[in-house]
């Protein structure tokens, strides 16, 4: 499916199977309707994971996803030409990926499995990325080590994760998150125990943090820790939304995103 202007368009424009008798049915409700209340917003960021993902390898790019979910994105991009593989930890919506995935026509597949112990090979993908999930994640450097060890030498890591000095995210994080969820997440407390694990967090996660986002800066150090990645570029997704703005503003703008590269002949790859 592609526009008058010769882009793709977005599945999520498109009828998707309703997951009827899903116990998750409702997060595909709530996930595509949080999509499609942005048309414009969620366009530009699957163009940009796309460039970012097929920058080396081309269209025909082996990728992973962590944590896809209900398979949005994942679907996005393999109707796009890339060749995504899922991981998720909740199988129920790993099913929910895989219908849609049968729906639409698309071999996008997805697999239930603990991202701190990717169930796939050295070397498996061309490119890896997640969105918003090192911020949930229980153990940041074991799911990092993995991704590293499923990339091939040469290949791509892209992470979009939340952005701590973004304000619009702030006021979320203590203002609103609290009043959606009666009081249960977000306001001050979450400053001080957003690197606190937690067991059963949301209902369906064995093990977890609330928004444990970070910044632009501490993704910087944290990359440059690997010594078999190299650092591309550790900003916001302003650089690349809001090019036009000024250069000050970025990092209080959009999330975070960090682009790396897998040496070749890495510790990893031994």
């Amino acid at each position: 499916m592609t526009t008058a202007g010769g882009l793709v368009r977005c599945l999520i424009d498109a009828d998707w199977p309703p997951g009827a008798g899903s116990p998750k049915a409702e997060v595909l409700a709530r996930r595509l309707g949080k999509a499609r209340a942005r048309p414009v917003q969620w366009a530009g960021e699957v163009e940009l994971l796309h460039r970012l993902l097929s920058a080396q390898a081309g269209d025909g790019a082996s990728v992973l996803e962590v944590a896809c979910g209900v398979g949005l994105t994942l679907l996005e991009l393999s109707h796009r030409g890339l060749r995504v593989t899922g991981l998720e930890y909740d199988p129920a919506l790993c099913r929910l990926a895989e219908s849609a995935a049968r729906h639409f026509g698309i071999p996008g597949r997805s697999a239930a499995g603990d991202a701190c112990a990717l169930p796939f090979a050295d070397g498996s993908f061309d490119s890896v990325y997640s969105r918003s999930f090192f911020e949930h994640v229980y153990d940041v450097d074991a799911a990092l080590r993995e991704q590293v060890r499923v990339l091939r030498p040469g290949g791509t890591l892209v992470i979009s994760d939340g952005n701590l000095l973004n304000i619009r995210q702030l006021v979320d994080m203590l203002v609103l998150y609290p009043i959606r969820s009666r009081g249960r997440y977000g306001g001050l407390k979450w400053i001080f125990t957003k690197n606190r694990v937690h067991r059963d967090l949301y209902g369906y996660l064995a093990r977890g943090r609330d928004e444990d986002i970070k910044t632009p800066s501490w993704w910087r150090r944290k990359i440059r820790s690997y010594p078999e990645l190299t650092l591309v570029e550790a900003t916001t997704s302003a650089r690349h939304v809001h090019p036009g703005w000024p250069r000050l503003l970025w990092p209080f703008i959009g999330a975070c995103l960090v682009v790396a590269k897998k040496a070749i002949g890495s510790p990893l790859d031994a």
